[in-house]
């Protein structure tokens, strides 16, 4: 049987390899919702101040985690076959002891096909919230339509011909930091400047920028 410090060692080792493999999914399907958004559509929506037409625009569809939902799959599959090779190979009395993890068993499955739905499902509401949240607001501070909607689904890099930036992926809470963020930035005063400043995942690049 492994020792504890082995047993810790072997966890952190699956959470580092399946921590990487569901955020790399993760963000490809936000590559991808980026990539699909309809910026004319989602722009003209916000014209007419049509809310519902804008997150319709974004394709906010579940589908979209597919690949995210498969690493999390292979992760809870790696995860009881780990847990089922910690076990002692004899039983109390001598008899071998046989433990294998059945990731096709009903109730394994059931599990997992609950737990994704409902993450994805709480991923699109927290997402739908944020966009809903920073379209309201850009209505109502009368910005220019286009800009707003590249706000949520950002802006290509002419290096990689890829948007990047966009609140598309972030929670509701992530949001309003990115937008209270914004706002000290645009302010012009120096005592919110400062405040920006303190952030502590701001990039720290255009500090001396911000500070001059």
């Amino acid at each position: 049987m492994a020792t504890s410090g082995n047993q810790a060692r072997l966890w952190q080792e699956l959470a580092d390899r399946y921590g990487r493999t569901v955020a790399d999914a993760f963000m490809a399907a936000i590559d991808d919702l980026r990539s699909l958004a309809e910026i004319q559509r989602i722009t003209a929506a916000i014209e007419t101040g049509d809310i519902q037409a804008a997150l319709q625009a974004l394709h906010l569809d579940p589908a979209s985690y597919d690949r995210m939902l498969e690493q999390i799959r292979q992760s809870y599959i790696e995860g009881g076959r780990t847990q089922g090779g910690l076990f002692p190979a004899r039983k109390p009395d001598g008899t071998a002891l046989i433990v294998r993890f059945d990731g096709r068993n009903f109730r394994a499955e059931a599990w997992l096909r609950d737990h994704s739905s409902q993450l994805v499902t709480r991923i699109i509401q927290d997402q739908r919230q944020a966009v809903r949240t920073a379209l309201t607001e850009g209505m109502r501070a009368g910005r220019n339509p286009r800009n707003v909607a590249l706000d949520i689904v950002g802006r290509v890099n002419r290096v990689t011909g890829k948007r990047e930036g966009g609140i598309l992926g972030l929670s509701a809470p992530q949001e309003r930091a990115v937008a209270s963020a914004r706002g000290e930035l645009s302010s012009g005063d120096p005592r919110a400047l400062s405040e920006y400043l303190t952030r502590k995942r701001r990039d720290k690049r255009f500090d001396r920028t911000i500070q001059k």
